[in-house]
């Protein structure tokens, strides 16, 4: 019916695509040989179905072929689950002229749900993110009595069965996102008071999170995203150039410009980014990506090392704050005593509250006490 309805069709969204010249180089597509026009319409998969366009006249037209060849094949489009969704660009307009199917106009929403994921009028993922917490916080919630209040079960089974139930919810479609930091932030918060409710950890007990994913056996989300980013990207490396993933992958709209002054980013620039964190080189991703065992191994080892690294710098970074807290408290007390003795009119001494030596001037104790952190 689809064939039928889109055949002679024109509208739709146009994308310049081109899979030669590397990925992260965006003039290859400036050139005039090479290039190919893809016109993207309908994303169909087994019976959903959703139709983009660029303009309301487009998508007006593209929905009066298929309600007609819909009524061709005696079927009829379903009002209650058909919906509209409206992503004005920036300074566009926000109000947007109705949608007609035969006579009757399609409702629109704020926010789409299209295979599992949800797509929002912003084009952001604080929706997405928001739906994700949500669902998986549900599930959580649904295993306490059974599972992560029990004290007969091990601790590897419950972590187990969290990495198998309650992490895939966190992260459906995880492949495809472009998280802000605030989002993996709300991401991040998450997956550690799940962990520390299953460890059985409380705030009060002043664990940092290196030592609840140490004593969980667990890494940090942004290992996970990692890993699925990379894996996905190598899939669609190796695809043919047929397949509309690719072609969205290695491709540019073909109407309309970036604003300046900090566009948003696109899945490509987040997969760069990506790639420096983990000390891979961007222009050598196509090449190790077309091996399939090889890029896994690369990418297992690489993002292992970044995790490491983030675990051992965070490390550092509370010992740091801990050792200039010390410090500091150390200095009112020395301070304190001072006050005191001058206050009680006796000659002050300057002595070390750590390994009670005297010196002759405050000068000497602060020298002192500087070269003893050291």
């Amino acid at each position: 019916m689809l064939n039928d309805a889109l055949k002679d069709l024109r509208p739709g969204i146009q994308v310049q695509f081109r899979s030669s010249g590397g990925i992260f180089n965006l003039r290859r597509l400036k050139a005039k040989t090479m290039v190919s026009d893809v016109i993207v319409r309908d994303l169909l998969f087994a019976d959903d179905c959703a139709v983009c366009a660029h303009t309301f006249d487009d998508i007006q037209c593209i929905m009066k072929c298929f309600n007609r060849s819909a009524e061709r094949f005696g079927l009829s489009i379903s009002l209650k689950k058909t919906h509209a969704l409206f992503q004005p660009k920036p300074g566009g307009s926000p109000v947007p002229p109705p949608i007609m199917v035969g006579d009757h106009p399609l409702t629109y929403v704020q926010n789409f749900i299209y295979l599992g994921s949800s797509l929002s009028v912003d084009t952001t993922l604080a929706t997405e993110v928001s739906c994700r917490i949500s669902k998986a916080s549900s599930a959580f919630g649904k295993l306490s009595r059974k599972l992560w209040n029990r004290h007969d079960i091990k601790l590897t089974t419950k972590i187990s069965v969290y990495k198998a139930a309650i992490l895939p919810t966190l992260l459906y479609g995880r492949e495809s996102w472009t998280l802000l930091r605030r989002n993996f932030a709300v991401l991040s918060s998450f997956h550690m008071r799940c962990l520390r409710r299953i460890c059985g950890i409380k705030w009060e007990d002043m664990v940092p999170d290196t030592e609840v994913l140490s004593v969980s056996n667990m890494c940090g989300l942004e290992y996970y995203l990692l890993k699925c980013q990379f894996r996905w990207a190598g899939h669609v490396v190796r695809m043919s150039d047929t397949r509309t993933p690719k072609q969205l992958f290695y491709g540019q709209l073909g109407e309309g410009a970036r604003h300046q002054g900090g566009p948003k980013l696109r899945f490509k620039d987040s997969l760069k980014a990506n790639l420096k964190k983990c000390s891979i080189n961007p222009s050598s991703f196509e090449t190790l990506a077309k091996d399939r065992a090889l890029w896994r191994n690369r990418c297992h080892k690489c993002i292992q090392s970044f995790e490491e690294s983030r675990l051992k710098a965070a490390r550092a970074k509370r010992q740091c704050r801990k050792d200039q807290q010390r410090l500091h408290l150390q200095q009112v007390q020395q301070q304190q005593h001072l006050q005191q003795l001058q206050s009680s009119h006796v000659s002050p001494s300057f002595r070390c509250l750590t390994c009670d030596l005297v010196c002759r001037s405050k000068a000497g104790l602060m020298s002192h006490m500087r070269h003893k952190k050291h």
